[in-house]
């Protein structure tokens, strides 16, 4: 089964609701960041490890295994998403006449910022993978809150301190930064919803390899040349439940009327059947051989 057909199945499969609940389905973002997955690894020299941070589905995780990598682990904080994973894995398994070539992902229950303290997880990684949920449930904002101040407004108040609401920034600030092998590759979608992921805080916008620069004291070659305008090439659809008194709707106008989602995020895209989207971007940065801070920034051609 090629990539592409491998990712068809997958969709067919989350559709089906086998799994007995709802899962996030297969989105602009999946077929992205699948995409540039697929570029990375060409990049390395028999990848032996990788991990899918957040693997929800699966998706990329399988992809990981059907590229060839020795040993993929799924770190997914929903136990109710493993599960769903490993019973897809079961029926991949009897679907796919060239299974048994494969080293079958490892899904384990865990969440990012607890990655230094679980024992299942590999001390590294050639691959690091994330397609963060861009899905954001609103609720009555009140500032005053330190998660909606942190999900709204501001910048944890150290790059030190765990940040419960941006799930990106505990991927590179503790995943990436311990476990990542030198000449390994980090690669996530980074998706415009948050103003606060787009400017960090400043009057305009950076690219992401900006903002980790800023927060992390980082070294990434090729940061300084690139545009947050050339980043944010790609749209989805914002996901809501529109359902009477969700008022997911709402709420996202009053982020909008309010600065706290950033002018990426469209009310109503008349390429989308009017619906609210998003802009994003994929990120893929390299660790160098030598220095444990110095990063490389790579340009993938990437195709949804």
């Amino acid at each position: 089964m090629e990539n592409d057909a491998l990712l068809s199945w997958i969709e067919a499969d989350i559709a089906s609701c086998r799994c007995g609940v709802p899962e996030f389905p297969v989105t602009t973002m999946t077929r992205t960041l699948w995409s540039g997955i697929k570029a990375i690894a060409k990049l390395l020299d028999r990848p032996k490890a990788a991990l899918d941070a957040g693997s929800g589905s699966g998706a990329h995780s399988f992809l990981l295994a059907s590229l060839g990598v020795e040993n993929v682990q799924g770190l997914e904080r929903c136990g109710e998403a493993v599960a769903c994973a490993k019973d897809r894995a079961n029926r991949l398994h009897a679907a796919l006449p060239d299974a048994a070539n494969w080293a079958w992902p490892q899904f384990i229950q865990g969440c990012v910022e607890a990655v230094p303290r679980n024992s299942e997880l590999l001390d590294q990684f050639d691959i690091m993978t994330m397609n963060p949920p861009a899905f954001y449930t609103p609720t009555k904002i009140d500032i005053s809150r330190p998660l909606d101040s942190g999900l709204y407004t501001g910048n944890p108040p150290t790059p030190a301190e765990p940040d419960p609401a941006n799930p990106i920034n505990d991927f590179f600030r503790i995943a990436v930064s311990q476990r990542l092998a030198p000449g390994g590759i980090a690669i996530c979608t980074w998706p415009g919803i948050q103003a606060r992921q787009v400017t960090d805080g400043t009057a305009s916008k950076l690219h992401p390899a900006q903002i980790l620069m800023r927060r992390f004291n980082w070294q990434i070659e090729g940061a300084d040349s690139v545009l947050a305008e050339d980043f944010y090439r790609f749209s989805s659809k914002l996901a809501y439940n529109d359902s009477p008194g969700n008022g997911f709707r709402r709420y996202t106008h009053l982020c909008l009327e309010d600065g706290k989602y950033h002018s990426y995020v469209q009310r109503s895209d008349p390429e989308h059947q009017h619906q609210p989207t998003f802009a994003f971007g994929v990120l893929a940065i390299r660790r160098d051989t030598h220095v444990p801070d110095l990063f490389h920034l790579i340009d993938i051609n990437l195709q949804t």
